[in-house]
């Protein structure tokens, strides 16, 4: 009977803990950081590589956080579609950094969560 019993907790655990979704997909490499209030604005810029004179092929998005830091990101997760150049955007987003060093990898990872304004710029 006790057998029983045990058997029928650890099905229940293992369902119970199965059947709880995290609202983002796991990876390994990022971790969380925050959920930031950004402000996209409505010209995209080359992007020097930091410590290079290297200057990135496409143009990428200019942003300015909830602090006043002025900076590029190359990708929003989510927002490629809803851009347009000419519009700024204030956006929520959340913020994930590399786990451990990686030198192909540079600053953080956006991901779009939700819209609040989009505005267009004269």
């Amino acid at each position: 009977m006790s057998k029983k019993i045990l058997f029928f907790v650890i099905v229940s655990i293992a369902i119970a803990i199965s059947s709880c979704s995290n609202t983002e997909e796991y990876d390994e490499h990022w971790q969380y950081v925050r959920t930031d209030t950004i402000l996209v604005h409505d010209k995209k810029e080359y992007h020097f590589y930091p410590g290079t004179s290297i200057i990135s092929k496409d143009k990428w998005y200019v942003i300015t956080d909830r602090n006043g830091v002025k900076d590029t990101i190359e990708y929003i997760e989510g927002f490629e579609n809803i851009y347009k150049e000419g519009f700024s955007y204030l956006i929520i987003a959340q913020v994930s950094m590399p786990t451990a060093y990686m030198p192909d990898l540079y600053g953080y990872r956006y991901k779009l969560i939700k819209v609040l304004e989009e505005k267009k710029t004269p």
